[in-house]
């Protein structure tokens, strides 16, 4: 059965090697083809594809063409061999890249985290129609100066400040979330809305403000009953727990801001 053979064209799209470094490789005895028909046309067999595959293999641990091709000239060269020690070398290159993109990846991440806020970052989730709406309304209630102050404040912090910020409040809510069985004037409750407390006063740019914003507090307490898109629980409005910390700021807002 006559064997099957393979242009130099066909073999460059199989490969992904260049038909310019075929005929290089031809050159300088690298890898000859099976057949060179009267035409000048080069003809590649099994044989020839399998040494291709070894070149590669070599190019890969970043050996140089010349001792490629003495390595596969040497009559005691086992390909079988060889491609068990490609896969173990292979293997070895393969994990000092994960190290190097996980190296890269920190480093991406810790750039970034001391970049500085934008916009976008502010109504992160919200499509721009309604972020837009959310700001115009949020300047309706509190005014248009209450709002742009807040965001100033926001937008001058590091973003990783910020995330920090968000994982806080995200994280002292859980916990009120988890104490709301108890009365609104618990200890350890009113100690988590102080903490509740120092957080929004960063979110609004009032943390070094004299004025204690008491009432403002209590109002933000307020709106959580009055609206339904605070306190979500599990995706769902939960009314119970808008009314104990409506409560519990009002509480803590009356003993402590006044």
């Amino acid at each position: 059965m006559e064997e099957q053979t393979f242009s130099i064209r066909h073999v460059s799209a199989m490969s992904g090697v260049s038909i310019r470094t075929l005929r290089l490789y031809d050159e300088i005895g690298l890898l000859q083809p099976l057949v060179r028909t009267e035409a000048r046309y080069r003809l590649y067999g099994k044989n020839e594809l399998l040494r291709l595959q070894q070149i590669l293999f070599y190019k890969e641990l970043d050996i140089p063409l010349a001792t490629i091709r003495k390595i596969l000239d040497n009559p005691a060269f086992d390909t079988l061999t060889a491609l068990y020690h490609h896969h173990k070398e292979l293997l070895k290159k393969k994990d000092k890249i994960e190290k190097l993109l996980q190296t890269l990846t920190h480093t991406i991440q810790s750039i970034e985290g001391e970049l500085q806020m934008n916009y976008d970052d502010l109504y992160q989730g919200f499509d721009t129609v309604t972020a837009e709406a959310y700001r115009k309304e949020a300047k309706e209630k509190y005014g248009v100066e209450s709002v742009e102050q807040s965001e100033h404040a926001l937008l001058s912090m590091k973003k990783k400040d910020f995330q920090t910020l968000q994982a806080m409040m995200r994280n002292t809510l859980e916990n009120l979330f988890n104490l709301s069985h108890k009365p609104m004037n618990d200890e350890e409750v009113q100690g988590l809305i102080h903490e509740y407390y120092r957080i929004i006063r960063e979110l609004w740019g009032t943390s070094s403000s004299e004025d204690s914003q008491a009432e403002q507090f209590i109002g933000l307490g307020q709106l959580y009953c009055d609206d339904e898109r605070f306190y979500l629980v599990n995706n769902c409005y939960n009314k119970e727990f808008a009314e104990f910390m409506a409560a519990a700021m009002k509480y803590y807002a009356e003993k402590q801001l006044y």
